[in-house]
């Protein structure tokens, strides 16, 4: 028997098995545990018991059926749950029918009423029913549900009203929801990093596409000039901004003061330029300011000014503190 291995107590052989086992102790430690394991039969049969993992794997098996046969209750539950919806939303489209076709009439109305329908089976039915990317099928069925409720709404009227209300629709839509639904959609492996510029240029194109299409719909030739120059001037502070923030090596608090900054100074001046635009006389409202006077010829002015003021400044501060926060990490 090794005196060296022999001369620790079992109990503090036993607290070192764990670290042993999972092979985290010290070297010196390891040797003593070695030894002591060769000599010593009561603390090898605990250490056996401690390397025996089918009871862990049973019982981890047994948690995994019972978690997944409850997740299966669950999606099963969900889904008889929107059938049951379904079913019932269809109670009123079988009545609209019935009544549209005593009366005599053409299915006219009763397709409007199944569109509407069909806008709340998206929200209600599909989140039930769906089981993986909740978010991103009910946001397209929802999308495509609205956009069939403005087609068959415009036929019934007889209007030519579509393209403009549907490409309008999806450009709000694509605002409001793309930026939480990126994360859900499988983007190509090419272009899986460039989430945020293809959102962009997502937007980008459907705000442009809504400005074709009011073009189209109110034939007005003196229209498009400065429609498209007024769009390309409101869209560089977006841009800008998301070129600064996505793409810079900048400090928070840096880029924070530079977009205040340039908001500052955009605000205030964007509708002085698109008079300008329309008009083609420059009328620059800033100078008209008299914070101590505040009337109808001076609010919008006094306004712009401390929106000017006050982002540029913030701004400032902002980045002087960008710079010295950057400045102290560095030394």
């Amino acid at each position: 028997m090794n005196d060296e291995s022999m001369k620790y107590d079992c109990q503090v052989i036993q607290d070192l098995l764990p670290l042993y086992r999972d092979d985290v102790c010290s070297d010196n430690s390891r040797r003593v545990v070695e030894e002591h394991l060769k000599e010593c039969h009561n603390c090898s049969s605990i250490y056996e018991q401690l390397n025996n993992t089918v009871m862990d794997d049973k019982l981890y098996q047994e948690m995994s059926g019972v978690l997944e046969k409850h997740a299966k209750m669950e999606r099963r539950h969900s889904v008889t749950v929107g059938i049951t919806i379904g079913l019932i939303l269809m109670i009123p489209v079988i009545v609209c029918l019935i009544c549209n076709l005593v009366v005599g009439h053409a299915l006219d109305w009763f397709f409007i009423v199944l569109a509407t329908l069909l806008v709340v089976t998206s929200l209600v039915v599909v989140p039930l029913v769906t089981e993986h990317k909740k978010a991103l099928w009910t946001c397209l069925s929802f999308s495509v549900s609205v956009i069939l409720l403005l087609l068959v709404t415009c036929i019934y009227s007889r209007g030519d009203w579509f393209f403009l209300a549907s490409v309008s629709t999806i450009f709000g839509l694509s605002v409001v929801l793309l930026p939480f639904l990126a994360g859900s959609i499988s983007f190509p492996k090419s272009i899986r990093k460039q989430k945020g510029l293809f959102i962009m240029l997502w937007d980008t194109f459907w705000l442009y596409a809504v400005i074709v299409m009011c073009g189209f719909y109110i034939s007005m030739p003196s229209y498009w000039k400065p429609a498209f120059e007024i769009t390309s001037i409101s869209v560089i502070l977006p841009w800008i901004l998301f070129l600064l923030i996505r793409y810079t090596k900048l400090t928070g608090l840096t880029k924070a003061g530079i977009s205040l900054i340039l908001f500052g100074v955009f605000a205030p001046i964007i509708s002085d330029v698109i008079n300008y635009v329309l008009y083609g006389v420059p009328n620059w409202t800033i100078p008209h300011a008299d914070l101590l006077v505040w009337n109808n010829d001076t609010v919008n002015s006094n306004v712009y000014l401390l929106i000017l003021v006050v982002f540029v400044t913030v701004g400032i501060v902002l980045l002087i503190a960008g710079e010295w926060n950057r400045h102290g990490k560095r030394h």
